[in-house]
């Protein structure tokens, strides 16, 4: 009877301590809830399905631990009235014993079965508990993710609006250096017209000069054909003075020939002067022919000293044609001298508007390399748009990555609860 009471109480015991376990299991899972709820401060769809999905899964638990809490109940009720007819029928019925044993003894075996399922159950619950930490810390893990990706891309907006700033102000420079160009551009249009004008005058004083280097080319084209003619009687005029010096030597070696001839005939009159008077005829024709060479060497000087004064007569008139020649192209040459001066002059003039066009064109260069940087610097910030364009980009990728990461978990939460309706018993 005693090991009867014995078993009752630890029965009894045991059903108390584990409807402990379950209201403390209870308590955890509203923790697990609240720690949730805490965490989980987003509010979008996805995360709002999810604490659905948790929540069903947390009120299924505590319908099988609510379940479990009224088995146990109804056990112990069951057993207080075991209990009781027990004593009941002790007192009355002691004849009965045995049976009574067998069937406490079974109804033992038959709560002890209960309470090896009702254990194990509690075990799977605390491994799921395990489980659903796990998902809670890999949920937290999300959000602060999350959180730090919405962090970025506010900082990707601000520096966005700052860049676009910077966008506006480098478009209001821009245009400012446009009303400039323009009003630029009307005072060189104003420069530009007394350009022409000083352009036609210059091209009408190109012309000029044009015309006087023609004429200067004419008469420097006289001057070569003088020239030529010069080199003509010049060369003509040493080709008679060559040959008079050829026909002097040839004169001369003749005069030397009979003078040789003459002293050698006065030798050898000289030798034979008492011979003969044919002696003397010979010295006579000798002499004869000495005084003919003499009259051919006078005639050959007279023709030479008519050829002198003919090439003194011939270099006089090329002397005073040439210098007449250069005498009227010193005076053009004057006058083109004063000409080129007064251009030189007109020049020097338009010399400031070409100071002028320098600093419009040095102006224009500084605008257009203004222009250049402020180009440069928009794109730039193009550049650096397009980079955190990119970024986000990344940014929603990884929140796709992130939402497609919650959905595979909430497909396995369901998959768990599936799991853990077939293996927990309907109340």
């Amino acid at each position: 009877m005693k090991k009867v009471f014995l078993i009752i109480t630890l029965i009894i015991t045991g059903f108390n301590v584990f409807s402990q376990q379950t209201y403390s299991w209870e308590e955890q899972a509203r923790e697990i809830v609240t720690q949730a709820d805490e965490i989980l401060t987003d509010t979008t769809s996805q995360v709002a399905a999810f604490k659905e999905s948790l929540q069903s899964l947390v009120r299924e638990s505590f319908q099988v631990a609510d379940s479990y809490k009224i088995t146990a109940d109804s056990l112990k009720a069951e057993l207080t009235k075991i209990n009781t007819s027990y004593l009941q029928m002790s007192e009355t019925q002691k004849q009965n014993e045995n049976l009574k044993l067998y069937v406490l003894a079974g109804g033992g075996g038959l709560i002890l079965i209960l309470l090896v399922l009702t254990l194990i159950m509690a075990g799977k619950a605390a491994g799921n508990g395990k489980k659903y930490k796990k998902v809670f810390a890999e949920n937290k893990e999300i959000h602060s993710a999350l959180a730090k990706m919405k962090e970025e891309a506010e900082q990707l907006n601000l520096k966005a609006d700052r860049m676009s700033a910077e966008l506006k102000d480098s478009l209001e420079d821009n245009r400012a250096l446009n009303e400039k160009n323009k009003t630029l551009i009307l005072s060189e249009s104003a420069l530009q017209t007394e350009k022409t004008a000083w352009v036609a005058q210059n091209s009408e004083l190109q012309k000029i000069i044009a015309e006087k280097d023609a004429e200067i080319s004419e008469a420097k084209n006289e001057l070569a054909v003088l020239k030529s003619e010069l080199s003509e009687m010049q060369s003509r005029l040493q080709q008679i003075v060559a040959e008079s010096a050829s026909k002097n030597s040839e004169l001369e070696k003749v005069l030397n020939g009979y003078r040789a001839e003459l002293e050698e005939m006065k030798k050898r009159a000289e030798e034979i002067t008492g011979e003969s008077l044919g002696m003397k005829a010979l010295l006579n024709e000798a002499q004869e022919k000495a005084m003919q060479y003499q009259q051919m060497a006078e005639q050959a000087a007279g023709e030479c000293s008519t050829l002198r004064e003919t090439m003194n007569v011939l270099q006089k008139e090329v002397s005073e044609k040439y210098e007449n020649e250069i005498a009227v192209l010193r005076n053009e040459k004057a006058i083109l001298s004063e000409e080129n001066e007064r251009i030189k002059m007109q020049l020097q003039q338009s010399g400031q508007l070409q100071n002028i066009n320098e600093l419009l064109q040095q102006e224009k260069q500084q605008l257009a390399s203004e222009m250049t940087s402020l180009y440069n610097q928009s794109l730039i910030l193009e550049n650096e748009n397009k980079s955190l364009k990119n970024e986000i980009d990344a940014l929603r990728s990884n929140i796709e990555r992130e939402v497609q990461a919650r959905m595979r978990i909430d497909k396995e939460l369901e998959k768990f609860v599936e799991e853990l309706k077939g293996f927990l018993p309907l109340p």
